[in-house]
């Protein structure tokens, strides 16, 4: 896939989202009651309080957006820069943008496939908005999932950087010790995503 192509994946599949969302529920009502029982893991109050139609059609869509926006902004030099500050014994190349450049493509995809979480999260909750409750949890935990097995596959390629992975001053200093912590970091994300899909 090329750079330009998985860069800006995330974003379209964004703004695809929220239109297919804004279709599927032209025909209820102008406020809709979002309940999240199902969707999450732990015990919620009963809640009938209604929201805005437009909540549940754009509001995760935006927050997909944001995070996407966030982590193309963290790899500016501005940013590298004050990160760098919070990792005072690392390497002062990894505050440069060109250390970024050298895995764009990991963390594209990892941007990717965070992005992908957030936006199955929505599907999840349009499935509840639409009546289908049995349906939403399982999307949501498909969607983590699979997120977990994509991210996990490309963990060990990332090099030592202040932007992803386990960043200790251990890793930041020792590439030998980068590599073997997220190759075990990798085959942890995917076995959890395996699991995540079967249960």
């Amino acid at each position: 896939m090329a750079n330009a192509v998985r860069k800006w994946l995330p974003l379209a599949l964004t703004v695809i989202a929220a239109a297919a969302t804004s279709r599927a529920m032209r025909d209820l009502p102008a406020s809709i009651v979002i309940d999240l029982r199902g969707l999450l893991p732990f015990p919620l109050e009963p809640s009938g309080d209604p929201a805005p139609r437009w909540v549940a059609v754009v509001g995760i869509p935006l927050l997909a957006a944001l995070v996407w926006g966030l982590f193309q902004l963290a790899r500016t030099r501005v940013v590298l820069g004050v990160t760098r500050r919070l990792f005072p014994g690392a390497p002062e190349a990894l505050g440069s943008p060109a250390t970024v450049d050298h895995f764009r493509a990991t963390y594209d995809t990892i941007v990717l496939w965070v992005v992908v979480l957030v936006l199955g999260v929505h599907a999840g909750m349009v499935a509840a908005v639409l009546g289908h409750e049995a349906l939403a949890p399982r999307i949501i935990s498909v969607a983590m999932g699979v997120s977990l097995i994509a991210a996990g596959n490309v963990m060990p390629r990332l090099r030592p950087n202040l932007l992803a992975g386990i960043r200790t001053r251990g890793t930041l200093t020792d590439p030998l010790l980068w590599r073997a912590t997220h190759r075990v970091l990798g085959i942890t994300f995917v076995l959890a995503g395996a699991l995540t899909v079967l249960v």
